[in-house]
């Protein structure tokens, strides 16, 4: 179930039923539809509902890579980027056309690259996005103006990341560790990472918030 919630009075407005909604959910930029991320029993797709009519958007059902883990929207509302943590890939969506028209391969013939959660800067031209394995432990940067989604750089970062916001200001961008099993409680004390020299934006698991800031979409598994 995702539940509307006015941030005003902090009441809830509405509900969207959803079935297998497991991974993430972002909200476009003009507020009028939710973005769910459904990885259970093979659905491996991306779905947008209408947040006024509680319905599905004209069947808005886009079929991903395997295990999609969350989605971020471009500021013109026009592009979804998927990030598939088993096919190791982003897949490029056309939100109008409901299509996949690129995907992003991470290339590396090692490792699963362990990409867990995605962020795009105000401006549209970088995607942010964060690795969670413990052989990459970075965050990397891409140039989603470019045709083939160039790599611009990657950014070291410690154990475990698997969340990253980008803050409302340019130079400012947080990953956040994810913690696990594996991780101590020392390292847990450790709760982000913040670097002065990225570019804009805010996305935290599960949460977004619509345009006008009264709105909040809260996805419950």
């Amino acid at each position: 179930t995702v539940y509307a919630i006015n941030t005003t009075n902090n009441s809830i407005v509405d509900t969207i039923g959803i079935r297998n909604a497991d991974g993430g959910i972002t909200m476009s930029q003009g507020g009028n539809c939710v973005y769910t991320v459904h990885a259970s029993a093979g659905t491996d797709s991306v779905k947008a509902f209408s947040v006024n009519y509680n319905n599905p958007i004209d069947n808005f059902v886009v079929n991903v890579d395997e295990c999609p883990r969350e989605v971020a929207v471009s500021p013109d509302d026009a592009t979804l980027y998927v990030v598939n943590y088993v096919s190791d890939t982003i897949s490029v969506v056309n939100s109008k056309a409901g299509v996949v028209i690129y995907t992003i391969d991470m290339n590396d013939p090692d490792h699963n690259s362990g990409i867990e959660n995605i962020a795009v800067s105000t401006d549209g031209k970088k995607l942010y996005v964060v690795s969670s394995s413990n052989f990459r432990k970075c965050v990397y940067v891409f140039n989603s103006t470019a045709t083939n989604y160039d790599l611009i750089t990657t950014i070291p970062v410690g154990k475990y990341a698997g969340e990253i916001a980008i803050k409302q200001e340019p130079t400012v961008a947080i990953a956040y560790p994810e913690p696990t099993e594996e991780t101590t409680s020392e390292e847990n004390t450790t709760t982000a990472v913040i670097y002065d020299t990225l570019p804009n934006n805010t996305v935290f698991e599960n949460t977004d918030v619509a345009s006008d800031a009264n709105t909040v979409a809260k996805e419950d598994n």
